[in-house]
């Protein structure tokens, strides 16, 4: 058995296709020189795979409840924020719901869920 990691080249990314990453390939080749994908093989089937994205990330999205029925403050947030992304030389953001009414804000935005809870991961102690 010959275990071995590495990262893997772009023109293998398609080697994921099934994998929990698979849905977001797409969205990694848009620009791939911002994208590391360390992968472990065992007798060349990845067997473990783990995506480092340098991506513009959005958190903290928050609509007072008195004027969440009122159609304009979230439009008005979402274009702001297009213009924050854009200002920033991005084409996408990743951000995060946590509750269904943000959720569903996010959809009607043309937001693309991913099934996965997220995390703030030290890399030094």
């Amino acid at each position: 058995m010959a275990l071995t990691s590495r990262e893997l080249p772009v023109d293998e990314w398609d080697r994921l296709a099934g994998s929990s990453i698979g849905p977001l390939l797409d969205a990694l080749r848009t620009h791939p020189e911002r994208v590391r994908l360390p992968v472990v093989e065992v007798d060349g089937r990845i067997v473990a795979q783990w995506a480092a994205v340098l991506q513009l990330h959005a958190e903290g999205i928050e609509v007072d409840p008195e004027f969440q029925a009122d159609p304009v403050v979230p439009v008005r947030l979402w274009l702001a924020m297009r213009r924050a992304v854009k200002a920033f030389g991005y084409e996408r953001v990743w951000t995060g719901a946590d509750n269904l009414k943000i959720r569903e804000l996010l959809i009607r935005c043309g937001g693309v869920p991913i099934a996965a809870e997220s995390f703030v991961l030290p890399i030094v102690r």
